[in-house]
């Protein structure tokens, strides 16, 4: 018998436990849905900056954001002035590495494309075995 050759007694509910969280980890990676609901967070007319989150990607257990703040012009133009990506959720076993974005200016009632990449790793105890390169497009209105 095999089975009892892989899974000793003594260690057998230990191994079974490391094989089915590992293998939860794999699958719960793979996205179910990409979105890309815009929605400005903050727009106070005295403060003339503006953030826009974007939901990048959304899994069973984590999702993927991203944070743009603009600044406005005579209330006319949005020009970009920082990014920031984050991972949320449970996300124990991954990590995301932001990496670039590349977004325009653009006017009120207009839209602006942006582009953002990452690295997204697999991690199963503390030891990378997956990176996921990740390339993101979508739309800013």
């Amino acid at each position: 018998m095999r089975g009892k050759k892989i899974f000793a007694t003594q260690f057998k509910y230990f191994s079974i436990f490391i094989l089915v969280s590992g293998v939860y980890q794999i699958i719960s990676g793979y996205s179910k849905k990409k979105e890309s609901n815009v929605k400005i967070i903050n727009s106070n007319k005295s403060n003339p900056t503006k953030i826009i989150d974007v939901k990048l990607e959304e899994n069973a257990v984590f999702n993927i954001n991203l944070d743009i703040v603009y600044s406005t012009e005579k209330g006319e133009l949005f020009t970009p002035k920082k990014s920031d990506s984050y991972i949320t959720g449970l996300n124990s076993g991954y990590r995301w590495e932001f990496h670039a974005i590349d977004v325009s200016s653009f006017k009120v009632n207009e839209k602006s494309n942006f582009t953002a990449t990452g690295v997204l790793n697999w991690n199963l105890f503390g030891i990378n075995i997956y990176k996921e390169s990740k390339i993101f497009k979508g739309t800013v209105e």
